[in-house]
């Protein structure tokens, strides 16, 4: 099966780790491009590390050291093993060390893990801290100055999802933190009220729906694929950069509906 492969996995990706789509999340948000060079060529250092990581622990050991990996190098494990080596839901698990996320990314790779049931929902409080912003300036007081103080201080918030091959529910669907600007739904089974995004995930910079059966051009008419897109008010969008569509049936309408009223044309990936 093609879909299964590290070949299509990262092909799939590409766009979600596109160096020029991460970079617009800016220097504050810590998302480095995970781009790995060619085989002929000096691996960087954090390849190195990723190797050595997964090369002496794998399953149970790799769980428990999972708190003790800094967390750039969880967040390029979180990248790295998604094409080559995607993980368990017990080591995702551990990776996201209970914030849900790795340094604000969460990336879900079927069949062997999938989102929990309320993964977002018990962190609405959070979600509003950050959307709102925070006066408290004595929280500061309360932070070690010592180098190991970075556990101490609250994670930021779920700015990028990617379910690839997985399912994601309606009723989860519905809950998607509107933190969220990187969202990338990839060969997900069932469709979702797409209709919603611009109230759900209203900053949206990257949207790639690509390789979605029920958005392809063999969908039944009736199961409603390009119906969905054209429902979409796009003008909401107002931040979106990127719009992946591989593999789907784009119509013109979408295509007008999707730049109208810019200054800066969306990037449609056919």
């Amino acid at each position: 099966d093609i879909i299964n492969t590290p070949a299509w996995r990262e092909l799939a990706l590409s766009l979600v780790f596109s160096p020029d789509i991460t970079s617009s999340l800016g220097p504050s948000s810590n998302f480095r491009g995970t781009n790995y060079p060619d085989s002929g060529r000096v691996p960087p250092l954090t390849l190195l590390c990723i190797r050595i990581i997964l090369a002496a622990s794998s399953g149970p050991d790799l769980i428990e050291i999972t708190p003790y990996i800094p967390p750039h190098l969880r967040h390029a494990l979180l990248r790295y093993t998604a094409v080559h080596a995607p993980l368990s839901q017990a080591m995702l698990d551990a990776l996201c060390d209970g914030t849900g996320h790795v340094n604000g990314e969460l990336i879900v790779v079927g069949p062997r893990t999938s989102l929990h049931r309320n993964a977002f929902r018990k962190s609405q409080g959070g979600i509003n801290n950050a959307l709102e912003g925070s006066d408290d300036s004595e929280a500061w007081d309360d932070v070690s100055t010592s180098w190991d103080s970075a556990q101490d201080i609250d994670p930021p918030p779920l700015f990028s999802l990617t379910i690839l091959s997985g399912l994601l529910s309606i009723p989860t669907f519905l809950t998607l933190p509107p933190t969220i600007t990187h969202l990338a739904l990839l060969n997900i089974p069932y469709p979702v009220p797409l209709q919603r995004l611009p109230t759900i995930c209203p900053l949206l910079v990257l949207l790639d729906l690509s390789y979605n059966i029920w958005l392809s051009p063999s969908a039944s008419p009736n199961k409603g694929g390009r119906i969905l897109l054209e429902e979409v008010e796009w003008r909401k969008l107002r931040k979106l950069e990127m719009f992946g569509v591989r593999g789907c049936l784009v119509t013109t309408k979408v295509l007008v509906e999707v730049n109208r009223a810019r200054w800066k044309d969306v990037k449609v990936i056919l």
